[in-house]
């Protein structure tokens, strides 16, 4: 997450962005939250997008082996389930067709370590650490595929508020593209 975090903060330094709102995806979440952490003068908030749904939520060595070993085993089929797994049963063909070729054409060695670490925060403690020095609004906008426990986040997130989509899975601009937008800049209209 840190590596990704500096990759955030030399762009921004590149393109002389002295504030910004950061909006992340899955693990994108994650690697917005350091970000935050990393600059906290030029970060005034961050969105996650179907992130974050306990970020205390316990995890042992055990479970995040369980998670990982079916990617280990055939990357191609377990991607392919993994992604199924994350739209509603109703999705459109098209789009589940383009999201499981766009992910399953991954590097299996990037994917599964990356896979690793940013799980491997939960094991750690540090995915809800990582807001300890976090002061700027740390905005959700979550499906309800995978229940959110906002009475847990608040223990560990100053500034947190959510928005539900409704009627979507874990790719929620994907599959509901106008409600995505809409509560994207309600979420960013209340950082701002």
């Amino acid at each position: 997450m840190s590596a990704f975090a500096n990759d955030i903060k030399a762009v921004m330094k590149k393109e002389n962005i002295d504030n910004a709102i950061l909006v992340g995806h899955s693990m994108g979440g994650g690697v917005i939250a350091e970000a935050a952490k990393l600059m906290p003068r030029e970060v005034i908030g961050i969105i996650g997008v179907d992130t974050s749904q306990n970020v205390a939520a316990p995890l042992t060595q055990a479970d995040l082996n369980m998670m990982i070993k079916p990617f280990e085993e055939d990357f191609q089929t377990g991607m392919t389930e993994f992604v199924k797994n994350a739209f509603p049963a109703d999705v459109d063909p098209v789009i589940l067709e383009w999201a499981t070729e766009d992910m399953a054409s991954a590097s299996k060695g990037i994917a599964l370590n990356q896979f690793r670490h940013y799980l491997g925060q939960y094991i750690t403690g540090e995915s809800y650490r990582v807001f300890e020095s976090i002061n700027v609004p740390v905005v959700l906008v979550n499906a309800r595929l995978w229940p959110t426990d906002s009475k847990a986040n608040k223990k560990h997130i100053k500034n947190y508020s959510i928005y539900f989509i409704e009627d979507s899975g874990h790719f929620p601009m994907l599959e509901q593209p106008e409600s995505f937008n809409q509560l994207l800049l309600k979420a960013a209209q209340s950082i701002q």
